[in-house]
Parts: structure tokens; sequence; C-alpha cells
């Protein structure tokens, strides 16, 4: 019979009381609001700093991906150069 291995051990699991309930709600809108107090201020040292936000990068994604999608589907000879307008250089 091959060896077994005991199973782990079950995690204690136990009630919590009403005041703890109401103290572990409150500790969780107060984590809540100091994050999104922290959100707020890294936003405000990017803006700060000029680092592009989210809709500025997906913007410019999106133009990358036009740009080589425009690229790919040209029917020109393969071995020519790439159109220098198509490319942004």
């Amino acid at each position: 019979m091959p060896d077994i291995e005991p199973l782990p051990p079950v995690p204690e699991l136990r009630a919590l009381g009403s005041a703890q309930v109401d103290q572990l709600a409150a500790m969780v809108f107060e984590l809540a609001a100091q994050l999104h107090e922290e959100r707020a201020r890294v936003r405000e040292l990017e803006r700060r700093l000029g680092v592009p936000s989210g809709a500025d990068l997906t913007e410019e994604l999106n133009r990358s991906i036009a740009r080589l999608l425009a690229i790919a589907a040209e029917r020109d000879d393969a071995r020519a150069p790439l159109h220098a307008d198509r490319t942004g250089s």
C-alpha cells in the first residue's frame, strides 16, 4: 500500500462577536478612504512630473496599432521600404 500523505490541518474558524464585526467594518471603510487618498496623491504627483496617464498611454497604443495594421495591409512590393508617413518617422 502506497504512503498516504495526511491532510493539512483545517484552519480554525471562529465566529466574530457583534462588536468585532462593527470594528472590522469600520476598519474596512477607513482603509478604503486611505487608499482613495493615496491614489489621488499619486495621480497628482504623476501629473506634476508629466507622467502620461492611462488614457494617454491607451491612445498612443491605439495609434501604434493602427499604424502597424495600415502597414500590414499594404499590397505594395514587400521588398520596398515602408512609407515614412505611415510609420510616423
